[in-house]
C-alpha cells in the first residue's frame, strides 16, 4: 500500500526526474521477470502504463507530435547520441 501511494504521488506530482526513474525502475523489473517467465504484477503494470501515458503525453505536446510517436522518437535521438558518442 505504501509502495501504491507512492507511485500515485510521483505520478501525478510535478517532479519528471522522479517519473523517469519510476519508469525506469518498473521497466527493469518488466525485464528481469520476463528473463524468468515470470510477468510484473498487475498493479505494476498499471503504473507503468499510467506513468509512461503521463510523459509521452507532456512530451507529444512539447514536440507537437502524436503520443504513439513519442517512444520512436526517443529513441532514435538515443542511437543518434550513441552514434556522435562513438565517433
Amino acid at each position: 500500500n505504501e509502495r501504491a501511494a507512492q507511485y500515485r504521488q510521483i505520478i501525478a506530482g510535478e517532479d519528471r526526474r522522479e517519473l523517469i526513474k519510476l519508469i525506469k525502475t518498473l521497466s527493469l523489473r518488466q525485464q528481469e521477470l520476463k528473463a524468468v517467465g515470470r510477468r510484473l504484477n498487475a498493479s505494476d503494470a498499471q503504473f507503468l502504463k499510467d506513468a509512461e501515458k503521463t510523459l509521452y503525453e507532456e512530451f507529444a505536446l512539447v514536440l507537437n507530435i502524436k503520443r504513439e510517436e513519442v517512444q520512436p522518437y526517443i529513441t532514435c535521438q538515443m542511437e543518434a547520441a550513441s552514434r556522435e558518442d562513438n565517433r
